[in-house]
């Protein structure tokens, strides 16, 4: 019987973006890492 095995994969990508594009490049960034879903979610502005 093999051991169970688990591992946690956490990696952090930085940019920098114009104000008005943030969520243009968050949406792109998802995309790109198969993160997108089809629910949306509004987070409200402090």
């Amino acid at each position: 019987m093999l051991p169970h095995l688990s591992y946690f994969s956490y990696f952090f990508l930085y940019c920098v973006v114009a104000q008005e594009e943030g969520v243009k490049a968050l949406q792109v960034i998802h995309t790109a890492f198969g993160l997108a879903g089809s629910q949306s979610i509004l987070v409200p502005a402090s």
